[in-house]
């Protein structure tokens, strides 16, 4: 606002607002001498949606008449535009050099004159987001992994938390790390060795078919099975621990 003098070189006063609404602020004494020009600042980043309208009263020394200025503003609904709308880091490496893996995350809202402010958090110490707090109309954060706090083989879901002026945002996160090249070529030789020990079984069994000792197994076949009797608790044991082999393998291949 622009305060003109038609008369004396020299003109003071004050300026006040009734009612008092929400994100409105004004100087509340004014003087010519020193500038004509007075602001009138409007911040409704923390207002809530609605129209608000006032008075900027005037009151100017030695001068009885009050100079009355009517105000008003709406305040409308933003909306936010989180892009993308997940994080996937997809399929890292477990032994990969790279132990750092930037990405990025954008909000804006709408309309784009609007502000949004808050802060982001994520509740994964192997997740780095900066910035954690903003207030702005578009807002670009950066994300860093750190790949060393991860573990071999496992899957990731979970998620970031946008708190800010217009609501409460949830942001995906989901990623899956690798098998270790270790872990593949232990898996591989276990399975060759055990197909190798079923082949040479196999020979040998067919050799002793071949040789005419059939009678020969089946006696060493029943001379264990009696060795066995009453000592049940022993193939409990056994059936036990490839119970519990089996149980190892799967957790490994899950």
């Amino acid at each position: 606002m622009v305060i003109v003098s038609e008369g004396r070189g020299f003109v003071w006063g004050s300026i006040k607002i009734e009612p008092i609404i929400p994100g409105l602020s004004i100087a509340h004494e004014f003087n010519y001498l020193d500038n004509k020009n007075f602001n009138i600042s409007l911040d409704t980043i923390d207002v809530e949606i609605g129209i608000y309208s006032s008075n900027l009263i005037i009151s100017i020394e030695d001068v009885n008449t009050l100079f009355i200025i009517p105000i008003s503003y709406k305040v409308i609904k933003l909306s936010l535009d989180i892009d993308p709308e997940g994080v996937d880091l997809g399929i890292i490496k477990h032994t990969s050099r790279k132990r750092y893996i930037d990405y990025s995350l954008k909000i804006a809202c709408s309309p784009p004159n609007g502000r949004i402010k808050g802060i982001i958090i994520s509740k994964l110490y192997y997740l780095k987001i900066e910035p954690n707090k903003f207030e702005d109309s578009i807002v670009r954060f950066s994300l860093r992994l750190d790949t060393s706090h991860l573990s071999e083989g496992s899957s990731y879901s979970e998620e970031i938390s946008l708190i800010t002026n217009i609501g409460r945002y949830q942001i995906p996160v989901k990623m899956k790390v690798s098998k270790s090249l270790d872990y593949i070529i232990g898996m591989a030789v276990f399975v060759i060795v055990i197909i190798l020990l079923l082949i040479i079984f196999s020979f040998i069994l067919l050799f002793l078919l071949s040789a005419g000792i059939s009678r020969s197994l089946e006696s060493l076949l029943s001379s264990l099975l009696s060795s066995f009797e009453g000592k049940s608790w022993v193939f409990i044991i056994i059936i036990t621990l490839n119970i519990w082999m089996l149980l190892i393998f799967r957790e490994n291949n899950s």
